[in-house]
């Protein structure tokens, strides 16, 4: 059938396509993987940057946090903790409170402070809210006054005698009327 001259040359201009193939895929899809795996060693890298920053920044905080040290506990409060098992800390703060509910004075306890805080925040929304309300007010105010004073300049130009009757009967000439007894 084919003769082995013809299959030859078959066979060669098939390995030319695949070459040509081969090279058409390297420079299209190569440049697209190659900045893809760019992207990918970036992204690796800054994530690695940004865990040894963080890692640094709890270092940082890890360390001023132990110069900065804690609240000395008296003898009173190691006692209670060996004998409790519990913290130090928790044993001082748990004395701490004991000794604040025994006390006859307002200013020193918490609770009281936060309540004048609370109180003294509610009632500056309300100073505020008050304010707002009267800015609002005085803005109508001032637009009726406005209004009013258009309403005259309209009158006076001259429609003042014909319609005057009019306008007595219906609402808009009773605020007018009404608007010019005021004033």
């Amino acid at each position: 059938m084919y003769s082995g001259k013809a299959v030859a040359e078959a066979k060669k201009l098939a390995e030319e396509r695949a070459a040509l193939q081969m090279r058409a895929f390297d420079r299209v899809i190569g440049k697209q993987l190659d900045i893809q795996s760019k992207k990918a060693t970036a992204a690796a890298s800054k994530k690695v940057d940004t865990e040894a920053e963080y890692k640094a920044k709890l270092d940082r905080s890890r360390e001023k946090a132990q110069k900065k040290g804690g609240k000395k506990l008296s003898s009173a409060h190691l006692k209670m903790a060996k004998e409790t098992g519990l913290s130090g800390a928790v044993v001082a703060r748990m004395m701490d409170v004991e000794d604040e509910g025994t006390d006859d004075s307002d200013d020193d306890s918490s609770s009281e402070s936060s309540g004048r805080k609370k109180k003294k925040k509610k009632k500056s929304k309300k100073d505020k809210k008050k304010k707002r309300k009267k800015e609002k007010k005085d803005k109508k105010r001032k637009k009726s006054k406005k209004n009013r004073k258009r309403d005259r300049e309209e009158d006076e130009d001259g429609e003042e005698g014909s319609s005057s009757g009019e306008e007595e009967g219906s609402e808009e000439g009773r605020t007018i009327k009404r608007r010019k007894e005021e004033e």
